[in-house]
């Protein structure tokens, strides 16, 4: 016997509220992807979400800074560690249009992110989530940054891309050590 919330239940009524709850955290998460798939997006949706997957797997390819500036919305939120010039560390920068153009840019010419995008379609890459709110839909890249076998040195990269008006643009890079 077991005592939840005050009341007895056997081992057996436990294992099945422990299902249960799982069970439902589990819908709630799919269901709130659905919204976002891909494959459930409206045909109009899907081509505007393509046209911008193969303007960046070719300003990428082509190492095309401007046709890289022009896919992101700017300021691009950026979550690598950056120093400051205070030696100290901020969680978040934003970069600016003129910054991006001259040197952060090479944050979109990773190795394995090039690697990653001529992989195939690109579209057929993205994964989808949803806000907190479950309402807003946003898509993502991820690659590695480096590879490695050992966890406390690899890295996982993320190209955060939302709708902003009629097209799709990068907003954010983060990553996941």
């Amino acid at each position: 016997m077991v005592l939840i919330f005050g009341i007895k239940t056997s081992a057996i009524s436990m294992h099945r509220i422990i299902i249960l709850v799982v069970g439902l955290l589990l819908f709630i998460d799919t269901s709130g992807q659905e919204l976002c798939d891909i494959t459930r997006i409206s045909k109009q949706e899907q081509e505007i979400l393509e046209n911008f997957c193969v303007k960046l797997k070719n300003a990428v390819n082509s190492k095309d800074v401007k046709q890289l500036s022009s896919l992101c919305n700017f300021p691009l939120r950026h979550s690598f560690l950056v120093r400051t010039p205070k030696d100290d560390y901020q969680k978040f920068v934003k970069i600016s249009r003129k910054k991006f153009e001259k040197t952060q840019h090479r944050l979109l010419l990773s190795e394995y992110l090039i690697e990653k995008l001529n992989k195939g379609n690109p579209i057929e890459l993205l994964s989808s989530q949803t806000d907190s709110s479950g309402v807003k839909c946003y898509y993502f890249f991820s690659y590695p940054i480096n590879r490695s076998n050992n966890p406390l040195v690899s890295q996982q990269g993320y190209l955060q891309i939302e709708k902003i008006g009629e097209k799709y643009k990068i907003v954010s890079i983060w990553t996941i050590p």
